[in-house]
C-alpha cells in the first residue's frame, strides 16, 4: 500500500473525530518515533477516543455482584470505535504500519465486545472491575519494532541483512544504551524450516566460546531471537581495509578463526556454511575479535538435523565433491576445505588464488584428491602460520 493510499485510508477514518479540534492529539508525543505523520495522528486520536470511552465506562464500574446499565448512545459510540480500530488494523496488516494493541487495552476491548449492544443500551456483567486508562505509554505498537522486555517501549529497527530463512535487523536498546541484532524467521517457512531456525538458536545458545556469536532469547510468538550486534563481516572488513591490514592483524584474525572452529569441531559439529560473510569482526580500540555466526546448516554428531536431500549451499564449500555424494556426506575434509579458503582470504584479501603465489595450506586444503587434504585443523593452523611467516620475510 502506497503512502498516498495510507493517507487516504487514515483521512476517511478520522473525519468523524477530527471535528472536535486538537484536543484529541494530546497523545501524539507517545507516537513521535513513527515516521508517518498520518499514522501518528491516527494513533493519537484513537488513543484519546478509547480513553474517553473507558473513562465513561469506569463511571459505571465496578459492578460488584450486580449488573449495571451502560447507556445506548455510549454503547453505540464505543462499538463503532472498536469496529473502526479492528478495520484499520486489518487494512494496515500488510503494510509497514501493521500494529498490535497493548495487551491491557486488548483485554478491555475483548471485554466490551462481549457485552456491548448496538441498541437499547448494554448490560455490564457482575464482578466487572474498573478498566485501566493509560496516558503515559503507547497503546498502539508497530509490529516492525522491538519490545524491550522490562519496558513497554518499542525500538525502531533497521534491516541489515537477509538469508535463506530469516531477515536480520539492528536496533538500539535505550535502556542498555547498546545496539543488538534481531534475527526473524521469514513468514513463508515450512514447519521443518522453522524447526531448523529454532535449532540454530538452541545450538548457538549452548556454544560457549568468545569466537561464537552470542544469542540471548527466543520469541516463540514472533519466531525471532536477539543476538549481539557486530558491525562488520570478515568480508566487508577486509574488502574495506585490505591495503592497510598488517600481517600481524591477519595472523590474529586467522588464529581466532582456527580457534573458533577447533572448538566446534571438538564438539563434533560441522558448520557447513563457512564463508567470510558468516564470520563477523568486532573492532575494539586495541584489537579485533572474530565471531562465527549463521549455524542454520549445521550438521550435528550422528547426522542429526541433516536430511539426505538437503540442498547444497555455502559459497566456500567444495561443491564439486558434495554434489556427487550429497550434503549429508559432509565430512571433516569438507569443513577444513572451506576454512582453508577463508584463511587464504584473510592472508591475501583474495577469494581467487593468485597463480604467482605459492600457498601450501590452500593447495593441500582444497586438493581435488580428498585423501590428500587436511584431516586435522592443527595441521592446517601450522601451515597457515608458516605461510604468514614466509610472507613477511
Amino acid at each position: 500500500m502506497t503512502d498516498d493510499k495510507i493517507k487516504h485510508l487514515v483521512s476517511m477514518f478520522l473525519d468523524r473525530y477530527e471535528e472536535f479540534g486538537e484536543g484529541n492529539l494530546i497523545f501524539r508525543f507517545l507516537y513521535d518515533n513513527i515516521s508517518n505523520k498520518d499514522i501518528q495522528r491516527l494513533f493519537s486520536i484513537l488513543h484519546y477516543e478509547l480513553n474517553a470511552s473507558f473513562d465513561t465506562l469506569n463511571s459505571r464500574l465496578p459492578t460488584q455482584e450486580n449488573v449495571e446499565h451502560f447507556w445506548a448512545e455510549k454503547s453505540r459510540e464505543l462499538l463503532a470505535l472498536i469496529d473502526g480500530i479492528c478495520n484499520i488494523q486489518k487494512d494496515l496488516s500488510e503494510t509497514k504500519f501493521s500494529f498490535d494493541i497493548l495487551p491491557e487495552y486488548q483485554k478491555t476491548i475483548d471485554l466490551c465486545q462481549s457485552f456491548l449492544k448496538p441498541s437499547g443500551g448494554s448490560t455490564i456483567p457482575p464482578n466487572t472491575s474498573k478498566v485501566p486508562v493509560i496516558r503515559a505509554k503507547p497503546v498502539f505498537i508497530l509490529k516492525d519494532s522491538i519490545l524491550q522486555t522490562s519496558s513497554p517501549e518499542r525500538y525502531p529497527r533497521t534491516p541489515i541483512g537477509e538469508g535463506s530463512y530469516a531477515h536480520v535487523y539492528k536496533f538500539k536498546d535505550t535502556f542498555y544504551g547498546k545496539c543488538f541484532a534481531q534475527k526473524r524467521a521469514k513468514k513463508d517457512l515450512s514447519e521443518e524450516e522453522k524447526q531448523r531456525f529454532h535449532k540454530e538458536y538452541e545450538i548457538m545458545k549452548e556454544l560457549k566460546s568468545p569466537f561464537i556469536l552470542e544469542v540471548f532469547c527466543f520469541d516463540e510468538e514472533d519466531q525471532s531471537y536477539i543476538m549481539e550486534y557486530i558491525g562488520s563481516t570478515l568480508k566487508s572488513y577486509i574488502d574495506k581495509n585490505n591495503n592497510k591490514i598488517s600481517d600481524e592483524k591477519r595472523i590474529v584474525l586467522g588464529r581466532q578463526i582456527l580457534k573458533g572452529f577447533a572448538y566446534t569441531l571438538k564438539k563434533g559439529i560441522f558448520h557447513r556454511d563457512i564463508a567470510p560473510t558468516n564470520i563477523l569482526v568486532k573492532e575494539y580500540e586495541d584489537t579485533l575479535m572474530i565471531k562465527i555466526s549463521d549455524f542454520g546448516l549445521v550438521k550435528l554428531p550422528g547426522g542429526l538435523n541433516t536430511k539426505s536431500d538437503t540442498e547444497i549451499k555455502g559459497s566456500f564449500n567444495d561443491l564439486s565433491d558434495l554434489s556427487r555424494f550429497g550434503f549429508k556426506k559432509y565430512e571433516m575434509h569438507h569443513e577444513l576445505y572451506a576454512i582453508a579458503k577463508v584463511l587464504y582470504f584473510v592472508a591475501t584479501g583474495k577469494t581467487v588464488p593468485d597463480p604467482h603465489l605459492k600457498c601450501k595450506f590452500l593447495e593441500k586444503g582444497t586438493n581435488p584428491n580428498t585423501q590428500e587434504r587436511y584431516q586435522d585443523i592443527k595441521d592446517l593452523e601450522k601451515d597457515f602460520l608458516d605461510f604468514m611467516k614466509n610472507k613477511r620475510e
